[in-house]
């Protein structure tokens, strides 16, 4: 209880640990914070657990458009190619903003371990949610027909809600991020 009280409070991070905005695969600027909330999930164009929740994704998009959410996803690769990415949100009919962290800021800001992986920032652009989508994958190996908790949309929903996060943090299940230097 103890070790996911430390863990739960070293995800709250500041607005000055991360980019204020970062310049979407369109060229966009997108801000990190500024609105109720900000979903951001990592993606491996080669995880087919990301891959299975784009559809997922594109609902939650259309659920909280009208709620001051806004969706980013970003590649974790940083040697992905732009006609790459076009051509995975082409496959997928992705309908919320990208990013290539090239420089892996948010990756080692957020420290997140597997694609795909959820994380919520507020308004100031802290951490409020950080996680898995749902439980369709309760662990490596093990797959659900249909989630029986659906963690991202039950954060956003409190967020939106103007109420706590009941739960801040699950563990994702999905496909590791490379070994690579988390800050």
């Amino acid at each position: 209880m103890l070790m996911t009280a430390i863990l739960a409070a070293s995800l709250v991070l500041t607005p000055a640990e991360l980019p204020k905005s970062v310049t979407t695969t369109d060229g966009s600027s997108f801000a990190l914070s500024g609105r109720k909330a900000t979903a951001i999930i990592f993606l491996n164009v080669s995880c087919p657990i990301a891959n299975q929740y784009q559809p997922t994704f594109n609902r939650m998009v259309k659920e909280f458009a009208d709620k001051d959410v806004k969706f980013l996803g970003v590649y974790i690769d940083p040697t992905i190619s732009k006609w790459r990415v076009d051509e995975h949100k082409s496959d997928y009919g992705m309908k919320y903003d990208t990013y290539v962290d090239k420089n892996h800021q948010l990756v080692k800001g957020l420290k997140p371990l597997v694609t795909p992986t959820a994380v919520v920032l507020d308004s100031q652009g802290k951490v409020t949610y950080f996680g898995r989508v749902d439980d369709t994958y309760p662990r490596t190996g093990i797959r659900r027909d249909k989630p029986t908790r659906e963690d991202l949309r039950i954060a956003l929903t409190e967020i939106t809600s103007s109420k706590k996060v009941s739960v801040p943090k699950t563990e994702a299940v999905g496909c590791i991020i490379p070994d690579i230097d988390r800050g």
